[in-house]
């Protein structure tokens, strides 16, 4: 059943015939798909992806999930993204802190439990005082599972003619309007630094300490958004002896805000054990050859048309 509602005011469509820039198409979400220029993107960047996952699986490399919230800054340089439930900026925390008490210590005490839950399997085998090695096989087994599932995942759909999209992980949509949400900010780097925030506009002093706990692990270490695997991917290679790579979003959170910042981005970062320079640009070259091979028989007029 097609329902019929007249045709578009041609004058309140917000597109204009000519060609939109990027910029102004920001405005206008839900029509960004219907451009030529987003639609071949979306094609191009599908096309990219399974053409990696192929790559790299062919090339016998295990493909690992990182973590997205992290205690691990890898690169040591420049701001992270610091994750927390409590703020969307400093005068929402001042009203929620106001109005609502503290979390009790019962509270804090789940909340690191959560975090530090393990998978069922696993906990099964410490609860059961298994030995290391039974725990490490496990956790092995658990990581060559996740890769073959996650290149069967791409496999399928792509067979059945699906399109695989990047959404973005940094939003202001909240989809499903009930729970609470994740809020990403830059206001904060560590507990010591909110401090000092709190300070200037102090809230209720009770709440300083439990906002502290709250933002901080049971090993002091902020939480914050991933921007490096490396941590991750080095750990399985020790284990399972095999080349592994990630394929994933990554933050960078420098103070900026302009169209050339990229605040999240999705980066390729295979990792081989015990390789020189020379075996490093050779993976790269050859990644690199088999991607443009891929968009050559795969995406050709989509690659025309941004040219």
């Amino acid at each position: 059943m097609i329902l019929d509602l007249g045709t578009v005011d041609p004058a309140k469509y917000p597109l204009p015939h000519t060609r939109p820039t990027l910029e102004f198409l920001r405005d206008y979400v839900h029509l960004l798909s219907r451009t030529n220029t987003i639609s071949a993107i979306a094609r191009i960047r599908n096309a990219l992806a399974y053409a990696t996952h192929t790559f790299f699986q062919k090339h016998g490399f295990l493909y690992v999930h990182t973590p997205i919230i992290t205690t691990s800054d890898c690169e040591g340089a420049g701001e992270m993204f610091q994750v927390t439930t409590l703020i969307s900026d400093a005068e929402k925390l001042e009203k929620e802190l106001i109005k609502n008490p503290p979390p009790s210590e019962a509270d804090v005490e789940v909340a690191k439990l959560l975090v530090t839950e393990k998978g069922e399997a696993i906990a099964q085998l410490k609860s059961a005082k298994a030995n290391k090695e039974t725990i490490s096989a496990a956790i092995s087994a658990i990581a060559c599972i996740r890769n073959a599932l996650a290149y069967a995942t791409h496999t399928f759909f792509q067979k059945h003619g699906f399109l695989y999209v990047h959404t973005p992980v940094i939003t202001t949509s909240d989809c499903e309007g009930a729970g609470e949400m994740f809020q990403v900010t830059t206001l904060i780097s560590d507990a010591e630094k909110l401090e000092k925030e709190l300070i200037k506009k102090p809230p209720p002093s009770e709440a300083d300490v439990e906002v502290a706990k709250l933002l901080v692990t049971e090993k002091g270490e902020a939480v914050a958004q991933l921007k490096s695997t490396k941590v991750n991917k080095e750990t399985i290679i020790a284990a399972l002896q095999v080349e592994t790579f990630a394929f994933g979003p990554t933050f960078r959170a420098e103070h900026s805000l302009t169209s050339r910042h990229l605040a999240e981005f999705w980066m390729v970062e295979p990792e081989v054990a015990f390789a020189d320079i020379q075996d490093d640009m050779n993976c790269a070259v050859a990644y690199v050859r088999s991607l443009c091979q891929w968009l050559l028989d795969n995406c050709l007029d989509d690659m025309e048309f941004m040219v």
